[in-house]
């Protein structure tokens, strides 16, 4: 997060807090990328708080959630494919139930910015300190997710996102995020023998993984 949020790094590249979204699963789609997608019925309240007890590692989504600043969440859109370059006259949602947490139609964008509720799992700075008072653990606070809403369906990830995946998975796991839900549910698709280079795009342990699946040298200097 600290090498796309270069407007406000010491807010926005901050983790606060480890969370679960209930009934989303996480997967690679056609296009390569990272997603999620409901696997219930969509509607605008989450499954209870005790039922991940009861869930599947692909029936919910561990995350990371971040409090960013504006500036950052601008930066952010442009990298996920959601900016104004991809649509400049974003067309407001029609259906007003569902535009409280999905403001805007996707349309030609790669992902769609939904606002969902997550429960925190683990609280990593005073909440406090966020503007919430009397937090705890188990509580429920809305999110910006971003939604890939058209590609539905697994595919192969792109070889040079392998790295950046697998760096998430190494510091997530340090932070607190768990483990064993990353291995089994994104092993499918990330291979953990690529890793990635301080400060670079391209997983380059034994070389890095261009888009054509190749390994290249690993001495070859490769930022994106």
């Amino acid at each position: 997060m600290r090498l796309r949020c270069s407007g406000r790094p010491e807010q926005s590249a901050i983790p606060v807090a480890i969370t679960r979204l209930n009934g989303y699963s996480w997967y690679i789609t056609e296009r390569g990328y990272a997603n999620v997608k409901p696997v219930t019925p969509q509607t605008d309240k989450q499954q209870p708080v005790h039922s991940h007890e009861s869930l599947s590692p692909h029936q919910y989504v561990s995350g990371v959630v971040y409090d960013m600043a504006p500036d950052d969440v601008t930066y952010l859109d442009g990298f996920e494919g959601c900016g104004p370059r991809m649509d400049p006259h974003p067309k407001e949602n029609p259906d007003p139930v569902r535009r409280k947490r999905v403001p805007h139609l996707q349309r030609h964008r790669d992902y769609n910015k939904h606002y969902l509720p997550v429960t925190v799992v683990k609280w990593l700075v005073d909440p406090t300190q966020l503007g919430i008072n009397n937090a705890d653990v188990g509580d429920e606070i809305d999110v910006l997710v971003y939604v890939d809403e058209q590609r539905l369906e697994e595919g192969d990830i792109v070889p040079s996102y392998v790295g950046r995946m697998n760096r998430a998975i190494n510091e997530s796991a340090v932070i607190g995020m768990p483990l064993d839900w990353m291995e089994s549910v994104m092993r499918k698709w990330v291979d953990p023998g690529v890793t990635l280079k301080r400060n670079s795009f391209i997983g380059d342990s034994e070389g890095y993984r261009d888009d054509w699946g190749e390994i290249k040298a690993a001495e070859v200097e490769h930022v994106a």
